[in-house]
Formats: structure tokens, C-alpha cells, sequence
């Protein structure tokens, strides 16, 4: 993400898209981080990314 908004709007221009979607879109609507670690180091995790979730309600059952 970072690498193709610097070619197009700079770096400067970059960092505040970032900062649009991961410090107010994201939060907003809802995300979830990824974890995970490796096979030669199982005590060290790591974040592996965002994921953008939807919240979601549950139907009534019985409706």
C-alpha cells in the first residue's frame, strides 16, 4: 500500500492516506489483527496484518 501511494502522491501524501484508513476508517467499521509465528522461533509472535471486519449481528433464531 505504502510503496504504490508514494509513487503516485509522494510521501508525505502517502502517510496521510495511511493514516486516514488505518487511524479512522479501520477503527470505525471494525478490524481485527493477524498474529502468528514461526516454526523457528514458536516464542516470538509476530503481527502478520489488518483485517477489515464488518460487525456482525446475529439473526433472530426463531424469527
Amino acid at each position: 500500500m505504502f510503496w504504490r501511494w508514494q509513487a503516485e502522491y509522494g510521501e508525505a501524501g502517502a502517510l496521510d492516506r495511511m493514516r486516514a484508513v488505518y487511524d479512522k476508517k479501520y477503527p470505525s467499521k471494525g478490524m481485527a489483527f493477524a498474529l502468528g509465528n514461526q516454526a523457528k522461533r514458536p516464542q516470538t509472535w509476530q503481527l502478520l496484518g489488518v483485517i477489515r471486519l464488518d460487525e456482525m449481528i446475529q439473526p433472530d433464531l426463531f424469527g
